[in-house]
């Protein structure tokens, strides 16, 4: 096969990404006769006459990554070229996508633009933020770079795409640094200031409230105080009784109920079988009347 250059090349160019295809899918001439239309037809009249295929690459060769199931195409660039300038439709639609200059690589379906369906009938599903409108490209579009001293030629490489060119590793001192001075300051000076101006006035609250309260103890009378003392052991006191009492009256309850237990369950009891045996202990105990005055023979 034997390639020929151009006579009149290319001035204005249309640069594409189109993720549903592969470079051998686009050797197909219905299918590149299908996307040209689209130009031709609808968005770039002027071009009708000279437009054609300039650029041709797989995405993955010029650092795209693969796709993630094996069934999907690994997508291709290229560019459609022509003497005609750019109509008004493809200025618009350079400056509806332009906020996406600014990622390299857009998700599939990520973005719908207004002419998003007339690719779509077409059965091409582009990326548009890598869609870009060159102009006066002088220099040929593969550089061809030859070592005359040995003889060697190299193959064609294709041009570098602005952002998305092949991606290349940062060399150490490309890296910036980056002091963390301001933040070690910042994260543990500032809270040990701060924890320190709170001891302090904990410090301070305690000290003038112990005063007080001397100040307080000194001013009072002894008398008061006296007072006072006296009232904390009589309180004192009255509790203690309280206590004892309660503790006494729970005791002889229980023994009262262990003693009616026993009586009422012994088949011979002579007490009542509907009265209660605490009521009767307790009166029997409790309301028991004295015994009259002993009198001897004497006084009668």
């Amino acid at each position: 096969m034997k390639v020929h250059e151009k006579v009149d090349p290319a001035r204005y160019e249309v640069q594409l990404k189109i993720n549903n295809m592969n470079v051998e899918n686009m050797f197909d001439t219905q299918r590149l006769k299908r996307l040209l239309d689209v130009f031709r037809q609808k968005l770039w009249k002027e071009s009708e006459d000279d437009l054609y295929v300039t650029f041709l690459a797989s995405a993955v060769e010029l650092g795209a990554r693969l796709p993630l199931l094996p069934d999907e195409k690994e997508g291709i660039v290229m560019r459609i070229g022509s003497q005609a300038t750019f109509s008004s439709l493809l200025i618009d639609l350079q400056e509806e996508v332009k906020p996406l200059w600014k990622l390299n690589t857009c998700p599939r379906n990520f973005k719908r633009t207004t002419v998003e369906w007339l690719f779509r009938d077409a059965g091409f599903a582009l990326d548009w933020c890598t869609f870009r409108l060159v102009e006066d490209t002088s220099s040929s579009l593969r550089q061809h770079a030859g070592h005359v001293d040995t003889g060697i030629i190299d193959q064609y490489k294709p041009l570098g795409l602005g952002k998305e060119d092949r991606w290349s590793r940062p060399t150490k001192s490309g890296v910036p640094q980056r002091s963390y001075v301001g933040e070690f300051v910042l994260t543990l000076l500032v809270p040990m200031l701060v924890m320190l101006v709170l001891v302090l006035l904990l410090s301070l609250i305690l000290c003038f409230h112990h005063e007080g309260i001397t100040k307080r103890n000194n001013q009072t009378p002894a008398t008061q105080m006296v007072q006072y003392t006296a009232v904390q052991k009589a309180s004192h006191t009255l509790r203690s009784l309280s206590s004892q009492r309660q503790v006494s009256i729970s005791t002889s309850e229980q023994c009262s109920s262990t003693v009616s237990r026993s009586r009422t369950g012994s088949p011979n009891s002579s007490l009542p079988r509907t009265a209660s045996p605490r009521l009767s202990v307790e009166r029997n105990s409790f309301y028991r009347p004295n015994p009259p005055p002993y009198t001897g023979p004497a006084n009668r």
